[in-house]
Formats: structure tokens, C-alpha cells, sequence
């Protein structure tokens, strides 16, 4: 098995992860938020996006869920706005 390289402390820090409700996107936003970053989870799937929360929240960690499909350009176009009016800044962008 392959040794998994250590996530530094990510303590107030904001993430923002596409396709996070599975696969790739999902098994970065867990170690994103074991890492101590807020994840912002965002898939087509509220299902699974609701089960992300629930596993993030049983680790400790938080997230905010963001049902949408990337190729919906008007949700798109108030997505910069409405994260802007509650985060300050993403600090990590993982785009899946």
C-alpha cells in the first residue's frame, strides 16, 4: 500500500471542491476537512452531498453544501456573488 502524504494543518482555511459527492472530489474534501479547512462541497447529487456532511461532521470537521451542475451557467454566475457575501476569501480550489 502507498504511504499517504500528510495534509498540513488547514485550521481556517476555506475549500472549495467540485464533484465532491464521490470519488476523487469526496475522498479530497474528507481529507481536507480532517486537515481542519472548511469544505465547500459542490455536486449535482444533494444525496450525496448530504452524505458527505454527515461524514464530515463524524470526523469533527464542517462543510457548506452546494447542489448545482457546473454546466448551468446562471448558477455559475451567482455562485462568485453569493460565496463572496458569506466567505471572505476560498484559499483552496480543487476543481474535479
Amino acid at each position: 500500500m502507498t504511504e499517504q502524504p500528510e495534509i498540513p494543518d488547514l485550521s481556517g482555511k476555506i475549500a472549495l471542491v467540485t464533484g465532491a459527492s464521490r470519488g476523487i472530489g469526496r475522498a479530497m474534501a474528507i481529507s481536507l476537512a480532517q486537515a481542519g479547512a472548511h469544505i465547500l462541497a459542490l455536486a449535482r447529487t444533494p444525496g450525496g452531498l448530504e452524505e458527505l456532511d454527515d461524514e464530515i461532521r463524524a470526523i469533527g470537521g464542517t462543510a457548506s453544501l452546494i447542489p448545482m451542475d457546473l454546466a448551468d451557467g446562471e448558477a455559475i454566475a451567482r455562485l462568485g456573488p453569493a460565496l463572496a457575501g458569506r466567505f471572505p476569501k476560498i484559499d483552496i480550489f480543487l476543481g474535479n
